[in-house]
């Protein structure tokens, strides 16, 4: 009877660093900080959610350290928002819940993606990295699709066919 909250071995997410600008962003960000959008991210984060420079950090505790890693030497400032993608749902419930006129709109052409180094656990030995090789690769996944599709037999194996008619005259 594990909790559903509990974190399972999950490939990581892609983090996002997002600026948003215009209109009330501190009512945004109290909004945020005690609003229900993220009440369940708060309680499960064992972190903080206010950056030293005071950007706003909503990510998996999993991934809360090597997000911080990856940040350090960024300017980052209170109107940056650095987020996993699963937790974008709810920023997007917070925005639509301000009013249109007040709402901070994000400044998409400012959005990046963060490079998380991958973490590789330490008593895994099955895999094909040896334990030295394993800080030099980074796991990057971007929009991918995945799909099943049929394989396709050779011309040789089926009957071929037409939809010509040959009639007998």
């Amino acid at each position: 009877n594990e909790p559903a909250h509990e974190e399972t071995e999950m490939p990581p997410e892609e983090v996002y660093i997002l600026r948003f600008g215009c209109n009330d962003t501190e009512g945004f960000r109290r909004m945020i900080l005690d609003g229900p959008q993220f009440r369940i991210c708060r309680e499960i984060a064992g972190h903080p959610f206010v950056l030293p420079d005071g950007a706003l950090i909503f990510v998996k505790p999993a991934q809360y350290r090597d997000t911080c890693q990856a940040l350090n030497g960024r300017e980052l400032h209170p109107f940056h928002v650095v987020i996993t993608s699963s937790f974008e749902g709810d920023l997007q419930d917070a925005l639509a819940s301000l009013p249109y006129k007040k709402r901070p709109r994000e400044k998409k052409h400012h959005r990046q993606i963060l490079d998380l180094p991958m973490s590789v656990p330490d008593n895994s030995s099955d895999g094909p990295l040896d334990q030295d090789e394993k800080s030099d690769y980074d796991l990057v996944c971007k929009r991918t699709f995945l799909c099943i599709a049929p394989r396709l037999k050779s011309a040789c194996d089926v009957v071929q066919s037409s939809t010509e008619v040959v009639g007998d005259s």
